[in-house]
Parts: C-alpha cells; sequence; structure tokens
C-alpha cells in the first residue's frame, strides 16, 4: 500500500490524541470496578465518532467535550477513518483489524446522507433487522458479527436485555489484534512463580522470562518497559508500581500526557524480564452508559432533549433517537 501522506497522519494523530485523553478520563471512573479490568479506548472513540457525526446543537457539544473530539463532526469521522486506515496497514507482521457496522430497525427511516457519510469513512453499511418484530433474532445477529469480527474473542457482547421493541439502531465498532512479540519468550523458560496480588496475597503464575535489551525507564513510582511486536512499529507499554501496594497511586497520576512523558524516558537497557502469562476475558460487557452521563454527556441520553436528528429525523419526536446504553467489551491475552 501507498505510505500515508502527511495530512492523514495529522488526521489520525488528532484523532489518536482525543482517545487517549478520552480514554483515561472514562479510566478513572471505571477503575473504582473490583476485579481486572480491559477497555479499547479507541473501539470507543471511534464508534462514538460515527454516533457524533449525527449529533447537534447540545448534544453535540457535550460529545465533544467529553470526547475530546478537536474538529468537526464530520471531520472527525474523517479522522476516525484515517486512523483506521494507518493501524489497518496490511504490510505489517502482524493481524489488526477494525470493523464498523450500523445495525437499524427495517421499518425506521434513517437519514441518506448521514447513511452515506459513515459508509463512505468507513465502509460500514445499515444491516436492516427487525427489532420491533423479533428483537431476540436481531439481539443475536449483532452477538454473531462482533463474534465473527473478533475471532470469536468477544462473545455476548449484548446481554439480553439490552434489545427490546423500542431499539431502533445499534452503532458497532470491534476491533482485533493479534501479534507476536519481536523477541519471544522461551517457552523453555516459563515456570510458576509468585505474582503479588496486595501485599498481604500472593498466587502461583505461569511466568515467562528472558534477559534482552529493550526501551526501559523509572518515572513517578513505576518501572516501565516496552515490549515490540513483530516488526517493531507497536508494541506494548508495561507499567508495574515500584512498590507492592502502589498501583492506586500510580492509576491516580495515570493521563495521556503522563503516558507521552513515559514514552520518551525510555531507553535501551539489558533487562531481566519476568512477565505472568495472563488473560482478562470478561464475562459480559460494560455498562458505560452512567459513566458518560457522569462526565457530562447528558443530553444524548435524554429521551426529550438528544438532538439525533442528523441520523433520523421522524415527524413524531417521542420516535426520535437517543442513546439508551453503551455496551463494552475488551478481551487481552497475554
Amino acid at each position: 500500500s501507498a505510505p500515508p501522506k502527511q495530512d492523514e497522519i495529522e488526521a489520525a494523530g488528532r484523532f489518536a490524541k482525543a482517545s487517549n485523553a478520552f480514554g483515561f478520563d472514562l479510566y478513572r471512573e471505571v477503575r473504582k470496578t473490583p476485579g481486572n479490568l480491559a477497555m479499547s479506548p479507541a473501539s470507543l472513540s471511534i464508534a462514538f465518532a460515527m454516533t457524533f457525526a449525527g449529533a447537534k446543537g447540545a448534544t453535540s457539544t457535550e460529545m465533544r467535550k467529553v470526547l475530546r473530539f478537536q474538529a468537526s463532526p464530520a471531520d472527525t469521522m474523517s479522522d476516525a477513518a484515517k486512523l483506521t486506515r494507518l493501524l489497518e496497514n496490511p504490510s505489517r507482521p502482524l493481524k489488526l483489524s477494525i470493523a464498523n457496522r450500523l445495525f437499524g430497525e427495517k421499518t425506521y427511516a434513517f437519514e441518506k446522507p448521514y447513511l452515506d457519510s459513515v459508509s463512505k469513512a468507513f465502509g460500514a453499511g445499515l444491516e436492516p433487522v427487525d427489532f420491533v418484530g423479533a428483537s431476540e433474532k436481531a439481539r443475536l445477529t449483532i452477538n454473531g458479527w462482533v463474534e465473527q469480527k473478533t475471532e470469536k474473542r468477544i462473545v455476548d457482547l449484548v446481554p439480553k436485555n439490552a434489545v427490546n421493541t423500542d431499539s431502533r439502531l445499534f452503532l458497532v465498532n470491534a476491533v482485533y489484534f493479534m501479534a507476536d512479540w519481536e523477541r519471544p519468550f522461551d517457552k523453555g523458560n516459563t515456570e510458576p512463580a509468585d505474582f503479588s496480588v496486595s501485599t498481604s496475597r500472593k498466587v502461583r503464575a505461569a511466568t515467562m522470562r528472558q534477559e534482552t535489551s529493550l526501551r526501559y525507564a523509572e518515572s513517578s513510582g513505576a518501572k516501565l518497559l516496552e515490549l515490540p511486536y513483530k516488526g517493531g512499529e507497536m508494541s506494548m507499554l508495561i507499567a508495574l508500581p515500584s512498590k507492592v501496594d502502589g498501583i492506586d497511586d500510580l492509576e491516580q497520576v495515570l493521563s495521556a500526557d503522563k503516558v507521552s512523558e513515559w514514552q520518551k524516558a525510555l531507553k535501551p537497557e539489558r533487562v531481566s524480564v519476568s512477565l505472568p502469562k495472563f488473560e482478562v476475558s470478561p464475562p459480559a460487557a460494560m455498562s458505560l452508559g452512567d459513566t458518560m452521563q457522569k462526565l457530562g454527556m447528558s443530553s444524548a441520553f435524554d429521551r426529550a432533549k438528544a438532538d439525533f436528528t442528523t441520523i433520523a429525523n421522524p415527524a413524531d419526536k417521542k420516535q426520535r433517537l437517543f442513546i439508551s446504553q453503551v455496551l463494552h467489551k475488551a478481551f487481552v491475552k497475554v
């Protein structure tokens, strides 16, 4: 594929910056949930970019602020599409696919210019489903699509109670990433070791080990390690609290700027790495509607106030669109 143009890189960077800033705002709210947590701000931001493209008035203003978007609704969607194309670059030795789809009630009238713009930006067509007459079948259709696009990693995204005869539109984004390490861990060096869950509790975990040269730094009470994926263009950044009970302090300083600062501090060093194999596979989707409202995006969720008339503009105002829920599920296996 042709190398990306400078304006494409800038547009993608603008969207990535907004997505990262929003991701940490959201993380500050959801981190209070007990247990392990995995989320993909990029997936949420892209789905919201499609929604923002159809918003007007206060609904649009609040969305822009909460999602940290810098450009107009149309340009934001275009930026998201450019980021998607850069990330999906097929020449890399890894698999990264990003898919978008609209599932709309077959008897409901959507605005053609909106559908055309989403289709042009993302290749995301509208799939007509029967929410009114067969909402359970529609739910299974949506879940089946997500499952297929994520190599069966994300199953049952939409729970039973989330679809009913009032549902009119689901905007869905699915991201799938699979890559080998640039420097793979030798299976023979993997053995059980203690992992501290807290100051008082340890568990035994299968721990991968290697000694090699990697980019490393220490900053803000954390040890930072960058593990590159094959091809060297993408990497995993790990932040390990310096103190066993330091995770809370570390989470409190997390921000997009902080991560930028960390990345600048990384320098190649000879490091001895012990990394537990792990999997975060939540049984149910996170429901983020209340959190989004708490962050300041309230009009979009208010049946009387929401203005998504760019997406659909029925004469009967009671039939107008509003966001009833935001469902998100992420799966991580290392």
